[in-house]
């Protein structure tokens, strides 16, 4: 679990740990704009480890609905998306 503000390099290094701790995939430091969605390298029990892990990791609430294939497609938009959940208040 991640406290206080995050600085851009961190929330990228951070949402990039997750990923590949889920998918065993490393060459995604390198490829933030990969499309892990339609090559396969995030399926649908990915996508279940992925809300689970960016709940924990960030102590953000995500609902299954947030998760939408925008805001998954690929490294930087799941990094963009954290960073929203993160900018938003928490009811």
């Amino acid at each position: 679990m991640i406290h206080g503000p995050l600085s851009d390099e961190e929330l990228h290094a951070a949402v990039l740990d997750l990923l590949i701790s889920i998918t065993g995939v490393d060459e995604l430091r390198t490829a933030p704009d990969l499309k892990i969605r339609e090559t396969g390298i995030l399926d649908s029990l990915g996508i279940v480890s992925l809300i689970l892990g960016l709940s924990e990791r960030f102590s953000v609430e995500v609902a299954p609905t947030e998760i939408e294939e925008e805001n998954v497609a690929t490294p930087r938009a799941i990094e963009e998306f954290v960073r929203r959940k993160l900018a938003s208040p928490t009811p």
